[in-house]
């Protein structure tokens, strides 16, 4: 009679059932053994799993199918098999811890399906999951360091221009024709802020435009921080020309906002330390002062800020870039008038910059702006601070009114052209993080110490004059 109970250890009552041996045992023998021996090595039938029983991680399977004759569950032999899915926290499929995904596998009667067949630790399931979430982790920490590293690169070119500025005015003294060019009053003053923004500015961004050609990323090959100025018209003039409209409407806005919020300040004492230049004398100096206000700051600012940051920031989202460079050319101006003002303005010449896709539209924006201080200036010296004022409400206001229609018409023509849908290379980061990573980077760090001191004491200076 064949045996076909589950248990393979006899006992008492299954004695009985035991197969007949064809030999013929002695009676001695048999009344000494009531109970035969147990055998050794225990066959392996069915066995079954106690409730609750701990796997035994990969040598359960491996004992099973390399070593017979070594109690085991009753399970198919191992083999390795599909990874577990990535689980993402969807209204379809809720996020599940390691555990949860572990007993639900073991609930369902399928062992658990190990990374590479082996576990890193008892009870610790090392699946795609947790492969996927290493990859992530490694991921992250070196997007943070690229943030970081485009936040040293804009902070060093900063602390470059900075020092420079102080070092440029330490010399006016030692250059007897730089001297006498400072005290020919204010063409002079135009002039060697001219030469600052050439050689101060310009020649910093545009080499650092030349650095920033080359790092590659090492696993893809291609170009971490690439500079690419365009120095064509726009394709769409058009379109263009609503966003100039729009961005020129935007400036004035924040004029107002500005200057009626700092007003309000000083109504309480504070001093922003912001100081207007004299006056020009004569047609020579009023050449000179747009030349050194309305064209050759706005040709190479944008160049600096829209045509090599935003450009070599562009690759790690359109709003990271817009914003980003926005604040790094306020905190440019050093001042606390002006780096809110230029933020704002930052914003608008950023985002048309990437929308057509051409310096020029920014370039014309940033002139017009500067461009309508200097006719408010000449109209104050040639007739009266009145008639400036009329002038530049007028002005003004038309802007705002022009850049309002402006916008509606961009809404509706252009709606699908929105420029901050863009994520860039890494949409797992959101703006707020990016941005926080770009702001602790320690030469961004620096810089926002030395021009925001920069403007206390000019604020203190100015509240003593």
């Amino acid at each position: 009679m064949e045996n076909t109970t589950t248990n393979n250890i006899p006992n008492e009552q299954n004695i009985a059932a035991e197969p007949v041996d064809t030999h013929v045992p002695d009676s001695d023998t048999v009344q000494a053994n009531t109970h035969p021996a147990a055998p050794s090595e225990p066959h392996l039938h069915n066995v079954a799993r106690p409730e609750n029983a701990p796997v035994n991680n990969s040598a359960f399977y491996n004992n099973y199918t390399r070593q017979p004759g070594t109690i085991a569950y009753n399970v198919p032999a191992y083999t390795p098999a599909a990874q577990q899915p990535i689980y993402k926290n969807t209204s379809q499929a809720p996020a599940q811890s390691p555990a949860a995904i572990y007993n639900n596998t073991r609930a369902g009667g399928s062992a658990p399906q190990y990374h590479y067949g082996n576990p890193t630790a008892p009870g610790i399931i090392d699946n795609e999951y947790y492969r996927q979430q290493q990859l992530k982790a490694q991921q992250n920490k070196k997007d943070a360091k690229t943030i970081r590293t485009l936040g040293n690169i804009a902070g060093l070119a900063i602390i470059i221009c900075f020092l420079r500025s102080i070092f440029m005015s330490s010399l006016i003294p030692f250059i007897p024709f730089a001297m006498d060019i400072y005290n020919a009053g204010t063409g002079g003053l135009f002039l060697i802020n001219m030469f600052y923004s050439v050689f101060g500015v310009g020649l910093v961004f545009l080499v650092l435009h030349f650095i920033l050609k080359g790092p590659k990323d090492r696993t893809t090959g291609e170009k971490k921080y690439e500079s690419s100025i365009s120095l064509g018209a726009p394709k769409k003039p058009f379109k263009s020309l609503l966003l100039i409209f729009i961005g020129f409407g935007g400036c004035m806005i924040a004029n107002f906002v500005i200057s009626y919020l700092f007003a309000f300040l000083e109504s309480f004492g504070f001093d922003s330390g912001y100081m207007d230049t004299e006056n020009p004398a004569g047609i020579l100096e009023t050449i000179v002062m747009f030349l050194g206000i309305a064209v050759i700051p706005p040709l190479i600012e944008e160049f600096a800020m829209r045509g090599v940051l935003v450009s070599s920031m562009q690759k790690y989202g359109n709003a990271f870039a817009i914003l980003a460079t926005a604040f790094v050319f306020g905190l440019f101006h050093g001042n606390f008038t002006q780096i809110p003002f230029a933020f704002i303005c930052g914003l608008f010449f950023a985002y048309v910059t990437i929308a057509t896709k051409s310096l020029w539209p920014a370039i014309i924006i940033h002139a017009m702006n500067n461009g309508l201080s200097c006719i408010s200036t000449v109209l104050t010296q040639h007739f009266d601070e009145n008639a400036s004022n009329i002038f530049f409400y007028v002005a003004a206001l038309g802007g705002i009114a022009l850049g309002v229609i402006s916008l509606v018409i961009y809404l509706i023509a252009y709606k699908k052209d929105f420029v901050l849908k863009n994520p860039g290379r890494i949409p797992h980061f959101s703006l707020a993080k990016k941005f926080r990573k770009f702001l602790s980077a320690p030469a961004m760090i620096i810089a926002m110490v030395l021009y925001v001191g920069q403007a206390f004491v000019l604020a203190v200076a100015s509240s003593f004059m």
